[in-house]
């Protein structure tokens, strides 16, 4: 046997494990690079830059792993109909990445590793209107705008490790039914899971300074109402390591002032759990309004080397039109991925 037969028959196995690994894990990887852009008050923040925005599109959500090593994200596409949009999309993808830092623990790179598409408890593809995600080591829990029901993506028993992403390829179930607070436009924009195992879910809210309404869901089944505090619309929010809670705000101004974000910690004390209408607020460690901020949309945490980091992942519009983007004269909004070091947000107090 020759060494060139030997060796297209060694190449054909690589490619046959290729093909194998690609099948296994949702297909072909997500053709998405990043690179480092400078932002107002942000020492870290990268620019996620999609090969084919129709494959990819906005990120309305993101999780971040507990060790700081990977992140998942789902795009949304606010259930916008084919006929409205510039080109088809790939509706209700989820993408997973693995996180790279530099010496100063600062993100450098995304390398995007899996992905799929959520399904609909029908088996169908979820058509839209993800806003919110969180993990209760069962799999994840999904929120939409345009409902107060949250799914739970169920993991499978023989997933372990950075492969439980793979959960968000099964056929949901409702994890929590409640009725929606929102009306119109405000819909369920943050869901975190609280140490204890009850589950915050924030409604957004039309205008800055209005109080959000909200609902404690508890392990034992029952449902407690609260009014959040906000100086700007709840966005996503996150579980900080002490029992903390993030709240990600946010307002969009204007072509001409941009995007405003607020970060508020609220202290897990301070929300009763046996009191209806109670009402919460918290410190404010970040109110800024900037043109070169996006449409922050997800948030997450995580801790790595002792240090507490905070991400923020944007929503480009994706489903805006050219006659409501170019032809208006303005630019496409970016998807960005912004790190906060949580010691430095709270040092500014």
């Amino acid at each position: 046997m020759s060494f060139k037969f030997i060796n297209k028959i060694g190449m054909l196995l690589v490619i046959s494990i290729l093909v194998l690994t690609s099948c296994v894990s949702g297909g072909k990887r997500p053709e998405m690079t990043t690179k480092r852009v400078p932002l107002p008050l942000v020492k870290s923040a990268l620019q996620i830059i999609h090969s084919q925005r129709h494959n990819t599109g906005g990120f309305s959500t993101l999780w971040v792993s507990p060790d700081c090593s990977n992140l998942v994200t789902i795009s949304d596409y606010s259930q916008a109909i084919d006929a409205n949009l510039d080109q088809p999309v790939r509706r209700s993808g989820w993408y997973q990445a693995k996180l790279h830092f530099d010496r100063e623990d600062r993100v450098s790179h995304l390398t995007f590793s899996d992905h799929g598409q959520l399904k609909d408890r029908d088996a169908a593809t979820l058509q839209g209107a993800v806003e919110s995600m969180a993990w209760d080591e069962k799999g994840f829990l999904v929120s939409f705008d345009d409902s107060g029901i949250i799914y739970r993506y169920q993991k499978p028993k023989s997933i372990t490790g950075l492969a439980i992403a793979s959960s968000l390829n099964s056929i949901p179930t409702i994890a929590y039914d409640q009725s929606d607070l929102g009306r119109g436009n405000l819909g369920l924009e943050s869901i975190t899971l609280l140490h204890d195992g009850d589950l915050l879910a924030l409604w957004e809210t039309e205008s800055d300074g209005v109080s959000a309404k909200g609902r404690l869901l508890k392990t034992d089944g029952s449902q407690l109402n609260l009014t959040y505090v906000a100086g700007a619309s709840p966005g996503g929010a996150t579980t900080l390591k002490d029992g903390s809670l993030l709240v990600l705000e946010k307002r969009w101004l204007g072509a001409t002032k941009g995007q405003r974000l607020r970060l508020v910690r609220v202290n897990p004390n301070d929300i009763s759990k046996t009191m209806q209408q109670q009402e919460i607020s918290g410190e404010v460690l970040l109110d800024q309004t900037s043109i070169e901020y996006d449409n922050n949309e997800g948030i997450g945490s995580c801790v790595r080397d002792g240090k507490e980091w905070i991400f923020v992942i944007t929503d480009d519009n994706g489903d805006w039109t050219r006659a409501n983007v170019e032809d208006k004269g303005y630019s496409r909004q970016r998807t960005l991925l912004l790190q906060f070091s949580l010691a430095e947000l709270s040092s500014k107090l």
